[in-house]
């Protein structure tokens, strides 16, 4: 169950997205929504060194006393404008009825975010924020999505309530961990489900879908069936279908450890979450 989501905030316009995402999922639950946002000083900030008396060796550089006043004060206007959409966020979270707790750090926003993601049931953050140039898996989304236990929910701009939720199944510890939290969805926010297996030869195919269906039976949601089959290949017939449905909120396992790319049914996944626009909840561990 999500009682307790995160959302990792930058006021992108995918940030955004993901935190109403959070809202719908917390309220299915009448869970609680955390807000934070670590503030980076970007650029570097010029630096002194010195040679230790009597030997060849130089110290470790440090800040010049002007560099730290100047990164105090480029600091603390950081601050001040994540305590604005901060507070901005806070109230779009109060419109959904859900306690809200909003948290504002200074350092390493991945050590950061992963720290305080150990505590929750599911992540939310936008698949790309405002230093990203492109469209894509931004560089924090993907390596938290690799590296953390729970489940990450990825946003593209624009929120849409989801009408449909796809589960896309290939058997697999972490494909049941996506099954289990689909089912739990689908049947708390009753929206239909759609269950795709995905699996190299119909004998495999025939026995996840077994293993999902009855799974999902036991649980009392109701669901639609897809099998993947296509001679052009799973990936690109997984692709193609998601594009037919974009606002459908998709749960699907994907990466596996530190690894860049987790294949997924012998094919990669971060293609698909760079080129859709579908809001995605990855299930990695």
């Amino acid at each position: 169950m999500l009682k307790s989501v995160l959302v990792a905030y930058d006021n992108s316009e995918p940030a955004r997205a993901a935190l109403q995402y959070a809202c719908y999922l917390a309220s299915l639950f009448s869970g609680k929504v955390y807000v934070t946002h670590v503030v980076e000083m970007l650029g570097s900030i010029p630096i002194a060194t010195a040679m230790v008396p009597g030997t060849m060796e130089m110290m470790a550089p440090v800040p010049t006393l002007d560099a730290t006043e100047e990164y105090e004060q480029k600091m603390q206007e950081l601050r001040d404008e994540a305590d604005l959409f901060m507070k901005d966020a806070c109230r779009a979270v109060g419109k959904w009825g859900l306690a809200c707790e909003v948290r504002c750090e200074a350092g390493f926003p991945l050590d950061k975010i992963k720290g305080l993601a150990e505590s929750v049931d599911l992540l939310a953050l936008g698949k790309y924020g405002p230093l990203d140039e492109q469209p894509h898996v931004g560089r924090l989304a993907g390596p938290v999505a690799r590296q953390i236990p729970q489940p990450v929910l990825l946003a593209s701009p624009g929120y849409t309530k989801p009408e449909e939720l796809i589960l896309v199944y290939s058997g697999g510890e972490r494909s049941h961990h996506a099954l289990t939290l689909g089912a739990e969805i689908a049947t708390q926010g009753n929206i239909p489900l759609k269950l795709i297996t995905l699996a190299e030869t119909p004998d495999d195919d025939a026995r996840i879908r077994e293993c999902a269906s009855r799974y999902l039976s036991d649980h009392n949601a109701p669901f639609t069936h897809e099998s993947m089959k296509s001679a052009e290949g799973i990936e690109t017939a997984l692709r193609n279908r998601l594009a037919q449905s974009p606002s459908a909120l998709v749960i699907m396992a994907a990466f596996k450890g530190t690894r860049l790319i987790e294949w997924l049914a012998g094919h990669p996944t971060l293609s698909l979450i760079r080129e859709l626009q579908n809001p995605m909840i990855l299930c990695s561990h």
